[in-house]
């Protein structure tokens, strides 16, 4: 085995003493100013959301229930077996 990996290099690696630090009211006091953080602008925050709509974007942001479609009349097919009527968290057949 490596010289490198015995109790007396251990020993010695670990041999210098790692002296305490003073706590903060023992500090040394200077005379350099704080710093103080920049206001924050609420409205430069909704800036990215706030926009002018462009020629063809429709004032009504919302969809239309109209526009929706409907699941009326949709079958849904089983990935496991391919029969359709069941998905494959309620499929019968074993894995």
């Amino acid at each position: 085995m490596h010289d490198y990996y015995s109790v007396d290099m251990y020993k010695k690696a670990f041999a210098n003493v790692i002296n305490p630090v003073n706590g903060p009211n023992q500090w040394v006091k200077q005379d350099i100013p704080t710093f103080i953080p920049p206001e924050f602008d609420v409205s430069l925050k909704n800036l990215a959301f706030k926009r002018r709509p462009e020629e063809g974007d429709s004032s009504n942001k919302k969809v239309q229930s109209s526009e929706k479609l409907s699941r009326k009349g949709h079958c849904k097919t089983c990935l496991r077996c391919g029969v359709s009527g069941h998905t494959k968290r309620t499929c019968v057949q074993q894995v």
